[in-house]
C-alpha cells in the first residue's frame, strides 16, 4: 500500500508529464577553455593533490618499508670486505738484450693491467689459495647447501619457532648433499664469486676486495691471494726462462748440424776444384794477368801495324828521298795518334759507367798504355831513321833492298807474335770465367758456412743469458696496503638499505595513492561537481577545526570576521541571484547523505541573512533524528512535529534563537510516517503563513539517499540548496540525488561544497586569517 506521500509524488508526475525540470534549473556560466598548459597544470595539481589527501596512508606505508628494510638487514647476515691494494708496473725493457721476453707479458699498459686482473681472478690462482688455506672442505660445504629466498627462509623460521621444533628451524633452511659431489670447479668459482678486482684510475693501482662472514677469515684470504699472486708471477717468469733454455737447447743441436754439413760440403767443393781461398787476391791475380796479355797483344798489334806500313811504304818508293818523306810524315804515327785518341774517347765514355778499376776499364788503360809505347816507340823509330838518313843517305840506297827484306821479316814476325798473344787471351779468359763461376759457388757455400755459424753462435749466446735469467728474482709487483680485518660489516648497510627501502615505499604508497584518487570517486573538489552536472556551485567551507566543531554551527554569529563569515556571506549573495525572481522564498538545504553539514549550512546561512537586515525563519524539517535545537540551545518541546500531528497553531511552535532575526521551528522525533506529514495539507499552511510572516524561510532537511521526506520538500520550495562533503559523498550519490529531486520537481539552484580542504569561494580562496577578496566583500554587501 502506498503512502500518502508517494501518492503525492506520483501525482504530480503524472500532472507534470515528461516536462524537463532541468530546463528551469540556472545553468553554469560557461567558462573559456582551458589552454593545455592549464590542463597539465591541473593534472599535476589533481596527482599531487591525490598524494595530499592520503599523506597519513603514504606516510604510513614509508615508515613500514623502513621498518621492514630495518628488519631484513638486522635478520641478514653481515658480510665483511676486506681490501688491499697491488701496484702493477709493465716491465718496459727485457732482461735479455734480445727481442724474447721469459716473463710473457704484454706491456701494453691497458691490456696488461687486464690480464693481471684475469690472472688473479683465475681459478689456477683460485685453487692454489684454496690449497694453501686448507679450505675446499669449507666452500664445498657452502655449496651443499641449497639455500632458500630470504622470505620463505623467514617464514620456515618463523613456523618452526611457533610449532616449537627448533631441529626443523636448522634444518629447513637448507638440504645436505655429500661434500664429494662438488666439482672442484664449483668450489673455484665460488671463491671467485667473492673476490673483486678493479682498478683505480688511470694508474698502475688495483684494489681486491674480499667479501665474507668472518673479517679475520676476508683479510686472511685476500692476503694469502697477493702473495700467491706475487709467487705465481715470479715462478711464471721462471717457467718462462726454463721453457726458452730448453727451447734454445734443441735449436742449438739443430744448428750445429747444419753447421757441420755446410762446412763439409765447401770444403769438399774446395778440394775438388782445387781453388786456394786467398781472398780477392785470386781475382785481382786473374785481373792483371788478363791485363798483361792484353797490352802485350796491343802492343803486338800496333808492332805488326806499324811494320805492315814501314814495309808497304819501302815498297813503293826505296829512295832516300821516300824515306825523307817517311820520316817527315809517317802515317803510322798519325794512325797510332787516331787509334790513341779513339781508345780515350772509349775510355771516358765507358768511364761513365764502370770504374776505373773494372776489368773492361783496366783492359782499356792496358791498351791505351800499349799505344802510347807504340807512339813512343815510332817517334823514337823516326828520329833513328832520321839520324840513319842523315848519316847514312848514300849507304840506304844501296842497302834498300836489305831494308826491305828487313821490313818483310819484321811484319811476318809481328804478326806471329800478335797470333800469338791473341791466342794466349783467348784461353787466360776462358780460364777466367770458369773461375769466375766456381769462385761464386764456393762464395755460396762460404756464406751459409758462416750464417749457421753466426746462428749457432747467437743461440749459444741466448743460453747462457737465459740460464743468468733464471736465477733473477726480479719482481714488478709490490703490496702497496696490505688487508687488514675490517670492523664494521660491508652488507647489509642499514642506512643504505632504510633509505632505499624509504624511497621505494614513498614511490609504492604514492603510486598507489594516485591509483586510489584515480578510481576514487569522492567528490573532492568544485570540479568533481563540474563532472556530474553543470549546476554551479555556490559556497565552498572548510573543514572546522577540531576546537571549533562543538560551535561550528553559530560560527557567523560569534565570529563574523573570519573567513568562514565571509564565505557565508558570499553564499548569501549567490543565493540572491540564483533565481530570475532573485532570493528564493522558500530554501529547501539538504544532502545524500547525514553528517556532510547541511544543519550547519542552514544554520549560519540564517545567521548572515538575519545579519542583512532579514528576518529568517529556520525550520527543522527531520522528524527522524532533529538536531537544530541542540546547536540553538532550545528545548525542543514544541516543534514542526505538534504543530502537523498535534493541531498546535503557528505562534506556538515558534522559537526565538540567540541570533537576532532567526526564528527557528524545531524539529521533533515522530513514530509516525514523516513524509505523510510533510505531505500533508498543514504544512501547506505552514509555509504558505511563514512566507506571509518571514522574508526568507530556510528547510533543514533530512538526507535525500533512502528517505522520500527530501522530495515532499523540495517539491515544497522555491530552490533546493544541496549540501556536498568533500572526500564523503561520491558521485554516484550526487547523480542519484539529483535525479530523487527531479523526481520530486525540487528546483536545484546550486550545491555547498562542505569540509574542503583547499577553500575557494566563486575563485576567491579562504584562509582562518580573516583575509578575502575585495570583490568578495562587494558582492556581500549588494
Amino acid at each position: 500500500m502506498q503512502s500518502q506521500a508517494e501518492n503525492q509524488i506520483i501525482e504530480i508526475e503524472n500532472n507534470h508529464g515528461n516536462t524537463d525540470l532541468s530546463s528551469s534549473l540556472r545553468s553554469k556560466p560557461s567558462l573559456a577553455q582551458e589552454s593545455p598548459s592549464a590542463t597539465e597544470k591541473n593534472e599535476v595539481k589533481t596527482l599531487l593533490q591525490s598524494i595530499a589527501d592520503r599523506k597519513w596512508f603514504v606516510i604510513t606505508i614509508t615508515l613500514l618499508a623502513i621498518l621492514l628494510s630495518v628488519v631484513v638487514s638486522l635478520s641478514m647476515t653481515p658480510t665483511y670486505r676486506a681490501e688491499t691494494i697491488l701496484k702493477i708496473v709493465p716491465e718496459k725493457n727485457n732482461i735479455l738484450a734480445f727481442d724474447v721476453t721469459t716473463s710473457g707479458q704484454d706491456t701494453a699498459s691497458e691490456q696488461y693491467n687486464r690480464t693481471q686482473q684475469r690472472l688473479i681472478k683465475s681459478k689456477a690462482l683460485a685453487r692454489i689459495v684454496i690449497d694453501k688455506m686448507e679450505i675446499n672442505d669449507l666452500l664445498a660445504q657452502q655449496l651443499t647447501r641449497t639455500e632458500k629466498p630470504f622470505f620463505e627462509e623467514s617464514i620456515d623460521k618463523i613456523k618452526a619457532i611457533l610449532q616449537a621444533k627448533p631441529a626443523v628451524v636448522d634444518g629447513a633452511l637448507s638440504k645436505e648433499l655429500s661434500v664429494a659431489e662438488v666439482k672442484p670447479a664449483d668450489i673455484e668459482r665460488l671463491f671467485i664469486s667473492s673476490l673483486k678486482v678493479e682498478p683505480l684510475g688511470k694508474s698502475y693501482l688495483l684494489e681486491l676486495t674480499y667479501d665474507s662472514t668472518d673479517p679475520e677469515f676476508a683479510a686472511s684470504v685476500l692476503n694469502t691471494i697477493t702473495d700467491s699472486y706475487i709467487k705465481m708471477n715470479l715462478q711464471n717468469r721462471v717457467d718462462s726462462a726454463s721453457h726458452a733454455k730448453t727451447f734454445l737447447g734443441s735449436e742449438l743441436e739443430e744448428v750445429k748440424s747444419k753447421l757441420d754439413e755446410s762446412e763439409k760440403i765447401m770444403i769438399d767443393f774446395e778440394k775438388s776444384h782445387r781453388i786456394v781461398n786467398s781472398g780477392d787476391g785470386g781475382s785481382a791475380l786473374m785481373k792483371q794477368k788478363l791485363s798483361s796479355i792484353n797490352a802485350a797483344l796491343t802492343r803486338a798489334t800496333q808492332a805488326r801495324i806499324a811494320a805492315e806500313a814501314a814495309y808497304e811504304q819501302r815498297g813503293a818508293n826505296p829512295s832516300i828521298k821516300t824515306v825523307k818523306v817517311v820520316a817527315v810524315d809517317s802515317s803510322a804515327l798519325k794512325l797510332l795518334e787516331r787509334q790513341l785518341a779513339a781508345l780515350n774517347k772509349k775510355y771516358q765514355e765507358n768511364l761513365k759507367i764502370y770504374k776505373a778499376g773494372y776489368p773492361l776499364m783496366q783492359e782499356i788503360q792496358s791498351e791505351i798504355n800499349g799505344v802510347k809505347a807504340s807512339i813512343v816507340d815510332e817517334k823514337n823509330a823516326i828520329r833513328s831513321r832520321q839520324q840513319q838518313l842523315s848519316q847514312n843517305r848514300n849507304s840506304a840506297n844501296n842497302n834498300a833492298a836489305n831494308a826491305t827484306n828487313a821490313l818483310a821479316t819484321r811484319v811476318r814476325a809481328a804478326k806471329a807474335n800478335e797470333a800469338a798473344l791473341a791466342e794466349e787471351l783467348e784461353k787466360v779468359k776462358s780460364s777466367a770465367i770458369a773461375d769466375r763461376d766456381n769462385s761464386l759457388k764456393y762464395k755460396a757455400l762460404e756464406k751459409e758456412v758462416i750464417n749457421n755459424r753466426e746462428l749457432y753462435e747467437s743461440l749459444l749466446k741466448r743460453k747462457k743469458e737465459v740460464g743468468v735469467a733464471e736465477g733473477v728474482d726480479k719482481n714488478n709487483i709490490s703490496i702497496v696496503d696490505a688487508a687488514v680485518a675490517p670492523l664494521v660489516p660491508h652488507n647489509p648497510d642499514v642506512k643504505l638499505n632504510m633509505i632505499l627501502g624509504g624511497t621505494l615505499g614513498l614511490l609504492f604508497a604514492s603510486l598507489l595513492a594516485i591509483v586510489m584518487g584515480h578510481t576514487d570517486q569522492r567528490i573532492k573538489s568544485t570540479e568533481d561537481i563540474g563532472k556530474v552536472t553543470d549546476i554551479p556551485v555556490l559556497g565552498t567551507f572548510p573543514l572546522v577545526k577540531a576546537k571549533d566543531r562543538r560551535n561550528g554551527a553559530i560560527l557567523v554569529s560569534e565570529r563574523p570576521s573570519s573567513s568562514y563569515a565571509e564565505a557565508f556571506r558570499t553564499l548569501r549573495t549567490n543565493l540572491m541571484f540564483a533565481t530570475p525572481d532573485g532570493l528564493p522564498k522558500i530554501l529547501h538545504v539538504t544532502s545524500s547523505e547525514p553528517g556532510e553539514g547541511k544543519s550547519n549550512t542552514a544554520l549560519n546561512l540564517a545567521a548572515v541573512f538575519a545579519q542583512s537586515q532579514k528576518s529568517v525563519l529556520l525550520i527543522d524539517a527531520d522528524l527522524r533524528k532533529p538536531s537544530l535545537h541542540r546547536y540553538m540551545g532550545i528545548s525542543g518541546s514544541k516543534g514542526l512535529g505538534d504543530y502537523l500531528q498535534n493541531g498546535l497553531a503557528f505562534p506556538d511552535v515558534e522559537t526565538n534563537s540567540f541570533i537576532p532575526g532567526v526564528t527557528v521551528i524545531a524539529g521533533q522525533a515522530i513514530e509516525s510516517s514523516p513524509a505523510d506529514l510533510l505531505s500533508s495539507d498543514r504544512m501547506v499552511d505552514l509555509l504558505d503563513e511563514a512566507s506571509d510572516r518571514y522574508d526568507l524561510i530556510i528547510i533543514d532537511s533530512p538526507p535525500v539517499m533512502g528517505l522520500a521526506d527530501s522530495l515532499v520538500l523540495a517539491n515544497r520550495s522555491t530552490a533546493s540548496l544541496v549540501v556536498v562533503a568533500s572526500h564523503e559523498t561520491k558521485q554516484s550519490q550526487l547523480t542519484t540525488t539529483l535525479n530523487r529531486l527531479r523526481l520530486g520537481y525540487g528546483n536545484v539552484v546550486g550545491f555547498v561544497l562542505t569540509k574542503a580542504k583547499n577553500v575557494k569561494v566563486n575563485e576567491y580562496e579562504y584562509d582562518y586569517g580573516g583575509e578575502h577578496n575585495r570583490s568578495s566583500k562587494q558582492l556581500g554587501k549588494a
